[in-house]
């Protein structure tokens, strides 16, 4: 199994307009990140309002990133979809931009049981073409994922 360890930031979504991506800041930030000795990049999580942004957003954004690190650290792609096959999608298109690994939160909407969050990622993790990283973020989701689970 894939680990991930020390310094990764979550990092901001600098945009032009509230449907464009600025991509010359985007690097900017990548480069001052990877300068700055991080041990990897998180994208889409809270802090890069991921749930916020159109997909088109989410993707360019994945691939600028890649892109900009060039392989020096680990990039990891906050997915937040409720549908396992919409999020087995964009794990995939991650991992074509050349994204290290997914942090996943539990679908939202609705309260979901530990014996359900134990599915959701289990299933997710054996079918997803990344490693998975479990995001708890129960102020958003509604579900809080207890350590035994």
């Amino acid at each position: 199994m894939k680990r991930f360890t020390g310094l990764i930031p979550p990092m901001v979504t600098p945009l032009a307009a509230p449907d464009k991506l600025d991509v010359a800041s985007t690097k900017r930030m990548v480069r001052h990140l990877v300068d700055g000795g991080v041990d990897g990049i998180f994208l889409l999580g809270t802090t890069g309002e991921g749930p916020h942004l159109p997909y088109a957003i989410r993707e360019e954004l994945v691939k600028v990133v890649c892109s900009a690190v060039k392989g020096k650290v680990p990039v990891l792609v906050g997915i937040t979809e409720t549908d396992m096959e919409d999020a087995l999608r964009f794990a995939a298109k991650c991992k074509a931009f050349g994204a290290s690994g997914v942090v996943a939160a539990p679908p939202y909407y609705f309260k979901l049981t530990q014996a359900e969050c134990a599915q959701w990622f289990t299933e997710l993790a054996d079918r997803s073409p990344l490693p998975v990283v479990v995001y708890d973020m129960p102020a958003h989701t509604d579900t809080i994922i207890e350590p035994a689970t």
